[in-house]
């Protein structure tokens, strides 16, 4: 997952930096962890810098690279946890404009690439587990 934490200064583009955010690259998460659960270190590390007010804005890249629950029913828990960034003071914010910023528009779209990055994770799994010789 690569997460983007950053100081917004509103301009267009396409990336952040040209969008006119400030990037602070210590603040630039990556890890090699399972995206199946919101219960790993990046994400705790996360809430840290948020609690701590280290940055208002998150860009993730995409939805998958936030959370692909585990089993279909369990989308509810990255609107969850960005109810919780938004408490702190965080908006997300994907990058490529993927979903809305706020507003009931950004909880649907949200909920449904969430449901989809799931979807992708359980079938990407069913066709791996065909395909092995037992």
């Amino acid at each position: 997952m690569e997460l983007h934490k950053a100081h917004k200064k509103p301009l267009e583009g396409s990336t952040p930096s040209a969008q006119g955010y400030d990037i602070v690259e210590s603040l630039v998460l990556q890890e090699d962890f399972t995206g199946t659960t919101l219960d790993r270190p990046t994400i705790a590390q996360l809430v840290s810098a948020a609690e701590a007010g280290h940055f208002d804005v998150l860009i993730p890249y995409t939805v998958d690279r936030m959370f692909r629950p585990k089993e279909a029913g369990d989308e509810w828990m990255l609107q969850q946890f960005a109810a919780q960034l938004r408490g702190l003071g965080v908006t997300i914010e994907y990058a490529g404009g993927s979903i809305p910023e706020s507003g009931d528009s950004a909880a649907i779209m949200g909920f449904i690439k969430t449901m989809e990055a799931g979807s992708d994770r359980r079938k990407i799994l069913e066709r791996t587990s065909r395909g092995k010789v037992h």
